[in-house]
């Protein structure tokens, strides 16, 4: 949304204040801010906080909406990171499954799991993902994931069946 936002205007400078949301800041100081203010200039944040001053900014109400820094990523295969470089070339979605989830992952241990994932997340962050959603197979394989994901500081969430 924000990039719209500053796509529609020729100044590299303009304000847009997001007021009224959930704010996860990221700073252990700061916490989780409610009802509370986003002030952006250009691409940078300028000030977060309740009740930030309006003046020359484009409001936007977010009431009801959380706000968090970076991006979230709601669909990696974090657990096939070290699979990149030996799984064969694939012409459809079939022959995918076939060769992953058929194939390796049925061989997966909880290790593999946390091999896979943390260097995924690394590089999720590396490229301004702050918070991923991935899979697993079992209980054990999610808890390696989870401390893979613990390990590199990103924010997460890791489903099984």
């Amino acid at each position: 949304m924000l990039e719209q936002l500053q796509r529609r205007s020729t100044d590299p400078k303009r304000r847009i204040l997001f007021t009224g949301a959930t704010i996860v800041t990221m700073d252990p100081d700061s916490g989780v801010l409610h009802a509370a203010d986003l002030l952006i200039e250009g691409v940078t944040i300028m000030a977060v906080g309740p009740g930030l001053s309006p003046e020359g900014a484009v409001v936007v109400d977010a009431t009801g909406t959380i706000l968090a820094p970076g991006f979230v990523d709601t669909h990696r295969h974090a657990w096939e990171t070290q699979l990149r470089r030996i799984m064969p070339d694939v012409d459809d979605l079939g022959a995918y499954v076939m060769s992953t989830l058929a194939g390796y992952a049925t061989v997966y241990r909880p290790h593999d799991m946390y091999v896979g994932t943390k260097p995924a997340a690394l590089t999720a962050i590396d490229s301004g993902i702050t918070c991923m959603l991935d899979f697993s197979r079992t209980p054990e394989q999610s808890d390696a994931a989870i401390q893979a994901l613990v390990d590199t500081g990103i924010r997460c969430s890791v489903l099984w069946p």
